[in-house]
């Protein structure tokens, strides 16, 4: 079978074990089998063998339930999985909707900002993590003068607006540093390997933050109000996973947020402009107010 009907399959997989309660083995044969896939039960057995060796995600099977379910903790690569098969579903689409007619691109509008930079970088950065190798960049950032040269391990690419990052840190070091693909230059992997310190999570530390600045502040609950029609924006492209609403009427759509409050979340809060008020906490609305009055007086 094709790559994309392996990788279909692995989709309504999931599917059924995060719908249902617990499914056993011939529920999901019966799943995919009505979703058109006639395949054997070893087949199935491999496909969750090879979600959990490609991509990390574990389904586990309960002998007390019968049947098959993803534990809480493994959770966290369920969503960058999901965002996967979002790109991979959009890319199939274009790709044949392409090969049956040239006018396909006359039919689409994509993005007008500037191509993404440093996407050249995407496949040896991801060698590098695969194998576990070190790698030597020259960077330049926004704030400092000439590009240094940095010697880091890498543990993760992590997408945010459009943009690539690679997460890393310096040998011997525990804490994580973000770069820009964009202003990566001169990339070098080492032909030698280190071993990943067990004790940095990068996937678990971005899941408690929005973006990619990687605050070391607390875990708090964030409460926003928002008028009821940009309400229904934030109801349909939530802020956070965490996002939940504690109070939809006529008057508001108020939403509870429990992360690490950092530089991403006050620029998200602050697009909405007075579309929304900061009720909690309270240093977090003073940092808002204060943003916005810097702003009013450039204006007066």
């Amino acid at each position: 079978m094709s790559q994309q009907g392996t990788i279909k399959r692995y989709s309504l997989i999931i599917k059924k074990v995060e719908e249902d309660f617990y499914p056993n083995f011939k529920q999901l044969t019966e799943y995919l089998h009505e979703k058109g896939f006639e395949v054997s039960g070893r087949t199935i057995q491999r496909d969750i063998e090879q979600l959990d060796a490609e991509f990390g995600l574990k389904i586990s099977y309960s002998r007390q339930h019968n049947g098959y379910f993803i534990a809480e903790e493994d959770k966290i690569q369920l969503e960058p999985f999901m965002k996967f098969m979002d790109v991979f579903h959009t890319a199939e689409v274009l790709r044949n909707s392409l090969a049956n007619s040239r006018e396909t691109l006359d039919c689409i509008a994509f993005d007008t900002a500037e191509r993404m930079q440093g996407i050249e970088y995407l496949q040896p950065l991801l060698q590098a993590l695969r194998e576990k190798r070190p790698v030597s960049f020259n960077y330049k950032t926004f704030f400092e003068g000439p590009p240094r040269r940095h010697s880091v391990h890498p543990y993760l690419l992590k997408e945010y607006q459009n943009r690539w990052y690679l997460v890393a840190c310096y040998e011997n070091a525990q804490k994580l540093y973000v770069f820009g693909l964009d202003r990566i230059a001169e990339l070098k992997i080492s032909d030698e390997q280190f071993v990943p310190d067990p004790k940095i999570d990068p996937r678990r530390k971005f899941r408690d933050i929005i973006g990619i600045t990687t605050e070391t502040g607390k875990m708090e609950k964030v409460v926003l109000s928002f008028t009821p029609q940009q309400g229904n924006y934030v109801k349909a492209l939530p802020l956070h996973h965490s996002q939940k609403p504690i109070c939809d009427n006529d008057k508001e759509l108020q939403v509870e947020l429990y992360l690490v409050p950092n530089f991403e979340l006050e620029q998200k809060i602050l697009m909405h402009g007075e579309l929304v008020k900061v009720l909690k906490p309270a240093w977090l609305a003073r940092n808002i107010k204060k943003s916005l009055q810097q702003a009013l007086e450039q204006y007066t």
